[in-house]
C-alpha cells in the first residue's frame, strides 16, 4: 500500500475543504462623508464586505451610506456614539445571517427593499419605511419605525418595548400603509400623524392575523390633523386609546372582535 500517496491525497482534500471556508472579518466603515457601500475604499479592510463578515457603520459623524448592491453579511450594526449614521437602500435585498442592530444614533432608510434574517433585527434607532418594503426578519423595536408611504410590510415576528414608537405618518402627497402579518403586543406608542395637510389621503395600519394587544401602559394615539387614519386590526385595548387630532380614527377588523378593558380618551 502506498501510504505516501494516501497521505498526500488526504492533505489535498483538507486544503480544498478549507479553501471553501471564509473566515469572518470585522469590517468598519471609514469614510466620515457620504459614500457607496460597494466602494472598497470606504471600508477598513480595503474590501467590500462579504457574506462572512460582521459589518459596523459606527464611525462618528453625520453621513449616509448608500447601499448600491444587494448584500449578504454575517451581521450588521449601524450607529455610533455621536452624530447620525444612515444606511439608505432603494430597491435592494439585505440578508443578515446572524441578525443586526440599529443603535440609538443609527438610521435605516428603506425604499422598495427587503430585509431577510433568520435572527432578530434590533432597532434602537430609527427605521424609515418609505415605500414598498418588506421586513421579513424578526424585528424587535425599542426605537422608532416610521411608515411614510404605501406598500410597507412587516412579515416577520414583531416585538415592541416600552419606549418604542410605530408611526403611520403622512409626510407628502401619498397614501400611507403598514401591514403587519402577525398579531403583536404594543408596549410603547402607535401613532397616526401628519406633516402634510390633505384630507383625501389615507393612513392605514393593518394587522392581518391574530390580535393587536395594546398593553397596559401603552398608547395608541390619533394626533393627525388631516387625512383619513384607519386601524384595521382585532384590537385588545388594555392601555390608552387617545383621540386628540381633529380627524376621526376608523377602527375595523380583518377578523375577530374588539375588546376594551383600558381607557379611551377623546
Amino acid at each position: 500500500m502506498n501510504y505516501s500517496l494516501e497521505w498526500r491525497t488526504w492533505i489535498v482534500c483538507v486544503l480544498l475543504l478549507l479553501s471553501g471556508l471564509a473566515l469572518a472579518d470585522d469590517v468598519y466603515w471609514n469614510n466620515a462623508a457620504d459614500g457607496n457601500w460597494n466602494d472598497a475604499g470606504n471600508w477598513s479592510t480595503g474590501n467590500v464586505p462579504a457574506a462572512g463578515d460582521n459589518v459596523f457603520i459606527d464611525l462618528a459623524g453625520d453621513y449616509t451610506v448608500t447601499l448600491d448592491v444587494d448584500i449578504t453579511v454575517l451581521s450588521l450594526e449601524v450607529g455610533a456614539a455621536s452624530g447620525t449614521q444612515t444606511l439608505a437602500a432603494a430597491g435592494r435585498t439585505i440578508t443578515l445571517t446572524n441578525g443586526g442592530t440599529v443603535n440609538g444614533n443609527g438610521v435605516l432608510s428603506l425604499s422598495a427593499t427587503t430585509v431577510n434574517s433568520a435572527v432578530t433585527l434590533n432597532n434602537n434607532g430609527t427605521i424609515y419605511l418609505l415605500n414598498s418594503n418588506n421586513i421579513a426578519a424578526a424585528l424587535s423595536n425599542a426605537g422608532t419605525i416610521s411608515a411614510q408611504n404605501a406598500g410597507n410590510q412587516i412579515t416577520g415576528p414583531l416585538t415592541t418595548l416600552s419606549n418604542s414608537v410605530i408611526e403611520i405618518s403622512i409626510t407628502t402627497f401619498a397614501h400611507v400603509n403598514l401591514t403587519v402579518a402577525n398579531g403583536f403586543t404594543n408596549n410603547g406608542i402607535i401613532r397616526f400623524t401628519n406633516t402634510y395637510s390633505n384630507n383625501n389621503l389615507n393612513s392605514v395600519l393593518t394587522v392581518s392575523s391574530g390580535s393587536l394587544v395594546n398593553a397596559a401602559g401603552a398608547t395608541i394615539e390619533q394626533v393627525a390633523t388631516a387625512g383619513n387614519p384607519t386601524l384595521n386590526a382585532a384590537l385588545d385595548n388594555q392601555g390608552t386609546f387617545l383621540l386628540s387630532g381633529n380627524r376621526d380614527l376608523t377602527l375595523t377588523s380583518p377578523g375577530g372582535d374588539h375588546i376594551n378593558t383600558g381607557a379611551i380618551t377623546v
